[in-house]
């Protein structure tokens, strides 16, 4: 520092050097401290991609566990292992997931994930009921 201002001291410049790093400190600290929280639609999109990659992965307890009541008495872990087992036979081993689009159906906020497989294309269809638990689970072909 001595190059850019000759009237600077070795306290003065230590001094300097303390602060710079306090601030740069309280700048890191102030933007990994305050995460933004996402909105209930972007939360439900990341929940939806979730299911897809639980229901590929077999953890079907894993997305009973976002499943209201009626749906967690409905839906059981080996009765959803039975329809994705059958998925898995007609179209193929699952490729990747798109982006889940977002429509609203009598009360529920409905997610639609198309799933490229190795020989055709379906859909994972999750609905949330009001309270933001699973209230509807849906594998179909995709529409064309």
């Amino acid at each position: 520092m001595k190059c850019f201002n000759r009237s600077l001291t070795p306290t003065s410049t230590n001094l300097l050097a303390a602060l710079f790093a306090l601030l740069c400190m309280a700048t890191s600290l102030s933007v990994t401290a305050t995460p933004a929280n996402p909105s209930p639609a972007q939360a439900r999109k990341s929940s939806t991609k979730a299911v897809v990659d639980k229901l590929v992965a077999g953890d079907f307890e894993g997305v009973r566990a976002d499943f209201n009541d009626e749906m967690k008495q409905g839906l059981s872990a080996e009765k959803m292992k039975e329809v994705w087992t059958a998925a898995i036979q007609y179209h193929g081993k699952f490729q990747s997931q798109g982006e889940a689009a977002n429509t609203q159906q009598q009360g529920y906020d409905v997610y639609t994930i198309r799933c490229e497989m190795e020989r055709s294309p379906m859909e994972v269809v999750v609905a949330y009921d009001q309270n933001g638990k699973i209230g509807g689970l849906w594998v179909r072909p995709a529409a064309a």
